[in-house]
């Protein structure tokens, strides 16, 4: 998330302001035990597919955006305006 955070919010928020945006999205989506986590890959073992998915919708919640479309977020369709 706080890759995503660092390429897609302004460049005006500092450093420090993006990761406690990070910090406070990881809270909210109970994915605290995995934060430091790698996601993972098809040949490596990461997080859960449930917290993948949490993952995926924290991404954009770090954006904060006014209105977030979840098209069945189960399978990590997510829409951002």
């Amino acid at each position: 998330m706080t890759f995503s955070a660092n390429l897609q919010l302004s460049r005006n928020i500092s450093s420090k302001d993006k990761n406690v945006i990070v910090d406070e999205v990881i809270d909210q989506l109970g994915l605290e035990k995995c934060a430091d986590s790698k996601v993972g890959t098809e040949f490596q073992r990461g997080v859960s597919g449930e917290e993948r998915k949490r993952m995926n919708i924290g991404m954009e919640l770090v954006l904060s955006p006014n209105v977030l479309f979840l098209d069945e977020p189960t399978t990590g369709r997510l829409y951002s305006i």
